[in-house]
């Protein structure tokens, strides 16, 4: 009869404890700081006052990030051949390292010969560059391979405008925090206030930053609608873009704090619901919802109201039970109830099938039963 049990299905307590959103809201901070590399201009001016360097030089050391990504292609070949923790880390190690000894440099701390100061420079901001590009492939490749359809180009561009947004957000915290002016030394720390970050932030969010297969993801349900989570996101990344522009009037602690803030805000979508209990739908209504996905798995699959609606549609429908019924029943005895309840009412009748099963395809129902055309059309 065209039905066949292939392994288990994963059950609740085997899945983990990390779905989709945990990765977009560790990908954000980590979308930020490769942002950095577009924050020369807070510090050349700087650097051009502290190694006596001319116009043209300052310019030859700001031209490395855009001549480095020309060889960033080679991250995406590491990635591919790694994991998305390891090159974290990798990408972690060389931008930590590289713009520690930029500010060294800089700074005059570690001498360097005004001849090779220019080439020096140059690579440190090349090799900073090539650090970040780790990071954008891990960040990227996640949340494309995490997020379908619609919410996949939503969230990539969430975390674009991040990206975008860095230099002017690291520029104000920092500024914000240590007042200085453009060709001010203290201005040059900005170096290790950027390595700092780049150095701790891949780290702490390589163990979250990884693709999750759907059947492994957590049904643990969250306290923000799936319908607001994403409207959520661009609301705080237009506060960001407002707040970032008002600080340009002003540079004090107060913009660097409320920046602060806002950075930290997305942690909000992950607090867990108040009631561990599955949603309970009114009588009468659908078993899931209509845009039912990975999220809602919970209210959809996991509820003692599954075994009470489909005993009942077993006993009213048995002859006219939708295919995608077995999709929202999490007991298998259940499931071979309606099959075996559907297909034997189905014996020895001639006339055209429903609709639905001239195109049902053979397919999996996500929990360990895979059901064939024949199955519902009653055809052997």
């Amino acid at each position: 009869m065209g039905i066949s049990m292939p392994e288990a299905p994963v059950s609740p307590s085997q899945r983990g404890s990390l779905n989709e959103w945990h990765t977009l809201v560790v990908g954000l901070p980590g979308a930020l700081v490769t942002g950095f590399i577009y924050a020369y201009s807070t510090y050349s001016n700087a650097l051009q006052h502290s190694l006596s360097l001319s116009e043209d030089e300052k310019e030859t050391i700001g031209l490395a990030a855009p001549i480095c990504n020309l060889v960033t292609f080679t991250c995406g070949l590491i990635l591919d051949r790694t994991s998305v923790r390891f090159v974290c880390v990798l990408g972690a190690t060389i931008m930590g390292s590289s713009y520690t000894v930029f500010g060294l440099v800089a700074l005059r701390i570690i001498p360097v010969a005004r001849g090779a100061a220019v080439p020096v420079c140059f690579a440190l901001g090349a090799l900073g560059n090539y650090g970040a590009s780790f990071l954008v492939a891990s960040v990227f490749s996640v949340l494309a391979k995490n997020f379908s359809g619609a919410q996949r180009s939503s969230v990539v561009s969430v975390a674009k405008s991040w990206v975008g947004l860095a230099s002017g957000i690291g520029t104000t915290i920092f500024v914000g925090l240590f007042p200085s002016s453009d060709v001010s030394s203290t201005r040059l720390g900005f170096l290790f206030f950027v390595a700092g970050l780049c150095g701790a932030v891949p780290l702490a969010i390589c163990k979250v930053l990884k693709p999750l297969p759907e059947e492994t993801r957590s049904l643990r349900r969250l306290a923000l609608p799936l319908a607001w989570r994403l409207p959520f996101f661009y609301d705080v990344s237009l506060v960001l873009i407002g707040t970032t522009l008002a600080s340009t009037l002003h540079r004090d602690a107060g913009f660097s704090v409320a920046l602060l803030v806002l950075l930290l805000s997305p942690c909000l979508v992950l607090l867990p619901a108040a009631s561990p209990e599955p949603h309970q739908p009114a009588p009468g209504s659908s078993l899931c919802h209509s845009d039912c996905h990975s999220d809602c798995h919970s209210d959809c699959h996991d509820g003692p109201h599954d075994a009470s609606a489909v005993a009942s549609l077993i006993t009213n429908h048995s002859s006219h039970l939708h295919p995608q019924l077995i999709h929202h029943t999490s007991s298998v005895h259940l499931r071979s109830q309606l099959i075996t309840n559907h297909t034997s009412s189905t014996e020895g009748v001639t006339e055209e099938p429903p609709l639905y099963a001239a195109t049902a395809p053979e397919r999996s129902d996500g929990v360990g039963v895979v059901v064939h055309d024949s199955a519902w059309t009653g055809s052997s």
